[in-house]
Protein backbone atom coordinates (compact mmCIF):
# COMPACT_ATOMS: atom_id res chain seq x y z
CA UNK A 1 0.00 0.00 0.00
CA UNK A 2 1.32 3.43 -0.94
CA UNK A 3 1.07 6.35 1.44
CA UNK A 4 0.22 8.79 -1.41
CA UNK A 5 -2.34 8.04 -4.14
CA UNK A 6 -3.12 10.57 -6.86
CA UNK A 7 -6.82 11.45 -7.17
CA UNK A 8 -8.31 10.73 -10.54
CA UNK A 9 -9.65 13.79 -12.43
CA UNK A 10 -13.28 13.21 -11.39
CA UNK A 11 -12.37 12.81 -7.70
CA UNK A 12 -10.12 15.86 -7.89
CA UNK A 13 -12.94 17.94 -9.42
CA UNK A 14 -15.45 16.77 -6.80
CA UNK A 15 -13.11 17.49 -3.89
CA UNK A 16 -12.29 20.98 -5.15
CA UNK A 17 -15.99 21.73 -5.75
CA UNK A 18 -16.77 20.74 -2.19
CA UNK A 19 -13.83 22.75 -0.83
CA UNK A 20 -14.93 25.87 -2.74
CA UNK A 21 -18.47 25.43 -1.44
CA UNK A 22 -17.77 24.58 2.21
CA UNK A 23 -15.03 27.16 2.78
CA UNK A 24 -16.18 29.86 0.35
CA UNK A 25 -12.69 29.61 -1.16
CA UNK A 26 -11.70 32.72 -3.09
CA UNK A 27 -8.16 32.36 -4.42
CA UNK A 28 -6.40 35.69 -4.90
CA UNK A 29 -2.94 37.20 -4.74
CA UNK A 30 -4.43 40.50 -3.52
CA UNK A 31 -4.57 41.21 0.21
CA UNK A 32 -7.90 43.03 -0.18
CA UNK A 33 -9.43 39.61 -0.98
CA UNK A 34 -8.07 37.82 2.09
CA UNK A 35 -8.81 35.71 3.96
CA UNK A 36 -9.24 33.27 1.11
CA UNK A 37 -11.30 30.82 3.16
CA UNK A 38 -14.18 31.37 5.54
CA UNK A 39 -15.48 29.09 8.25
CA UNK A 40 -17.18 29.30 11.62
CA UNK A 41 -14.99 26.43 12.87
CA UNK A 42 -12.20 27.15 15.39
CA UNK A 43 -8.95 28.29 13.80
CA UNK A 44 -5.30 28.89 14.54
CA UNK A 45 -3.36 31.08 12.15
CA UNK A 46 0.42 31.14 11.77
CA UNK A 47 2.46 33.87 10.09
CA UNK A 48 5.18 32.01 8.20
CA UNK A 49 6.87 34.97 6.48
CA UNK A 50 10.28 33.96 7.92
CA UNK A 51 10.18 30.88 5.69
CA UNK A 52 10.43 33.14 2.66
CA UNK A 53 13.48 35.05 3.86
CA UNK A 54 16.96 34.30 2.58
CA UNK A 55 18.85 31.80 4.62
CA UNK A 56 15.85 30.09 6.17
CA UNK A 57 17.09 26.80 7.52
CA UNK A 58 15.99 23.86 5.34
CA UNK A 59 16.11 21.66 8.42
CA UNK A 60 13.25 23.75 9.80
CA UNK A 61 11.14 22.69 6.82
CA UNK A 62 11.76 19.08 7.75
CA UNK A 63 10.73 19.87 11.32
CA UNK A 64 7.54 21.48 9.97
CA UNK A 65 6.74 18.29 8.04
CA UNK A 66 7.21 16.28 11.21
CA UNK A 67 4.93 18.64 13.14
CA UNK A 68 2.29 18.45 10.42
CA UNK A 69 2.41 14.67 10.30
CA UNK A 70 2.17 14.52 14.09
CA UNK A 71 -0.93 16.73 13.97
CA UNK A 72 -2.45 14.71 11.12
CA UNK A 73 -1.91 11.49 13.08
CA UNK A 74 -3.61 12.97 16.14
CA UNK A 75 -6.76 13.84 14.16
CA UNK A 76 -7.08 10.55 12.27
CA UNK A 77 -7.35 6.90 13.19
CA UNK A 78 -4.77 4.39 12.02
CA UNK A 79 -5.72 3.35 8.49
CA UNK A 80 -7.74 6.52 7.90
CA UNK A 81 -6.79 8.73 4.97
CA UNK A 82 -6.74 12.47 4.43
CA UNK A 83 -6.72 14.56 1.28
CA UNK A 84 -3.84 16.75 0.11
CA UNK A 85 -4.89 19.41 -2.38
CA UNK A 86 -2.51 21.37 -4.56
CA UNK A 87 -4.14 24.36 -6.27
CA UNK A 88 -4.06 23.89 -10.06
CA UNK A 89 -2.09 20.62 -9.79
CA UNK A 90 -2.60 16.98 -8.87
CA UNK A 91 -4.18 16.24 -5.53
CA UNK A 92 -3.77 13.12 -3.41
CA UNK A 93 -5.26 10.87 -0.82
CA UNK A 94 -2.68 9.90 1.79
CA UNK A 95 -2.21 7.87 4.95
CA UNK A 96 -0.75 10.10 7.68
CA UNK A 97 0.07 7.07 9.86
CA UNK A 98 2.40 5.63 7.24
CA UNK A 99 5.87 6.80 6.28
CA UNK A 100 5.54 9.93 4.16
CA UNK A 101 8.12 9.60 1.38
CA UNK A 102 9.43 12.75 -0.22
CA UNK A 103 9.55 13.42 -3.95
CA UNK A 104 13.22 12.69 -4.68
CA UNK A 105 13.50 15.46 -7.27
CA UNK A 106 11.88 18.18 -5.17
CA UNK A 107 12.92 16.91 -1.72
CA UNK A 108 9.45 17.47 -0.29
CA UNK A 109 6.11 15.70 0.00
CA UNK A 110 4.05 15.44 -3.23
CA UNK A 111 1.97 18.26 -1.72
CA UNK A 112 4.25 20.35 0.51
CA UNK A 113 3.21 21.61 3.94
CA UNK A 114 4.83 24.97 3.27
CA UNK A 115 3.09 26.94 0.52
CA UNK A 116 5.66 27.94 -2.09
CA UNK A 117 3.64 29.45 -4.89
CA UNK A 118 0.36 27.55 -4.64
CA UNK A 119 -2.31 26.93 -2.06
CA UNK A 120 -1.59 23.66 -0.25
CA UNK A 121 -4.44 22.12 1.69
CA UNK A 122 -4.52 19.05 3.90
CA UNK A 123 -8.03 18.13 4.91
CA UNK A 124 -9.83 15.31 6.65
CA UNK A 125 -12.28 13.48 4.44
CA UNK A 126 -15.23 14.86 6.45
CA UNK A 127 -13.95 18.41 5.72
CA UNK A 128 -14.03 19.28 9.44
CA UNK A 129 -10.28 19.84 9.88
CA UNK A 130 -7.80 21.44 7.52
CA UNK A 131 -4.30 22.80 7.15
CA UNK A 132 -4.50 25.70 4.69
CA UNK A 133 -1.24 27.08 3.31
CA UNK A 134 -1.56 30.51 1.67
CA UNK A 135 1.60 31.50 -0.26
CA UNK A 136 0.83 35.20 -0.79
CA UNK A 137 -0.48 35.88 2.68
CA UNK A 138 2.51 33.86 3.93
CA UNK A 139 0.35 31.98 6.39
CA UNK A 140 -0.81 28.57 7.45
CA UNK A 141 -4.29 28.41 8.94
CA UNK A 142 -5.51 25.39 10.85
CA UNK A 143 -9.30 25.13 10.84
CA UNK A 144 -11.40 22.73 12.91
CA UNK A 145 -11.81 21.70 16.52
CA UNK A 146 -9.63 18.60 16.37
CA UNK A 147 -6.74 20.09 14.41
CA UNK A 148 -6.54 23.27 16.50
CA UNK A 149 -6.67 21.18 19.66
CA UNK A 150 -3.92 18.88 18.35
CA UNK A 151 -1.76 21.89 17.42
CA UNK A 152 -2.11 23.79 20.70
CA UNK A 153 0.56 21.78 22.59
CA UNK A 154 2.92 22.34 19.63
CA UNK A 155 2.65 26.14 19.48
CA UNK A 156 6.06 26.58 21.13
CA UNK A 157 7.60 24.45 18.39
CA UNK A 158 6.01 26.71 15.77
CA UNK A 159 7.46 29.74 17.56
CA UNK A 160 10.88 28.06 17.54
CA UNK A 161 10.54 27.87 13.74
CA UNK A 162 10.06 31.68 13.76
CA UNK A 163 6.34 31.49 13.06
CA UNK A 164 4.12 34.06 14.74
CA UNK A 165 0.76 33.03 16.14
CA UNK A 166 -1.86 35.35 14.68
CA UNK A 167 -4.99 33.84 16.22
Amino acid sequence: MQSWTRLDPAQNHDVWDRFFSEFNFRPSIFSKDWPSIHSSLPRLKLDIMECYREGYNHDNLLILEDLAQDIFRKITDTGETMLALDWQHDSFEFYPHMDMPRDPELDEWPVPVLPNGDYYIFITKDFRNLWFGHPWEESITLVGAEITSAAQPLTQKFVELNFSLLS
